[in-house]
């Protein structure tokens, strides 16, 4: 039998904890994008009876990641907004499915 693995986003939570977020933490997300990952929770949630849901932070890649995007935006523009208070745990974009993939299996 086939499982559902919906990807979703730590942008279902406001950045508002001090601390890192944990799965009973309620989310309170500031965004349209935050909004519409959640709604995709809640609809596994009520569709699936083992669904398995995975909150991603900020995954890196060569080229495309958070230094790369303010380089780009200071280039295309002298003043431009950067969050300051965000705290993230970065992991690069070629380690974490490899782990992730491997708990799929367990499941």
């Amino acid at each position: 039998m086939a499982k559902v693995v919906y990807l979703s986003t730590d942008y279902v939570f406001d950045g508002k904890k001090r601390e890192p977020y944990v799965e009973s933490d309620l989310p309170n997300p500031l965004n349209v994008y935050g909004r519409s990952k959640l709604q995709g929770e809640r609809y596994v949630q009520e569709m699936t009876e083992d669904g398995v849901i995975v909150r991603t932070e900020w995954s890196l890649e060569t080229g495309n990641n958070f230094v790369a995007s303010i380089l780009r935006q200071q280039e295309r523009r002298r003043n431009f907004r950067s969050l300051t208070t965000r705290r993230i745990t970065d992991v690069h974009a070629s380690i974490w499915p490899g782990p992730f993939l491997l708990s799929l299996n367990a499941i």
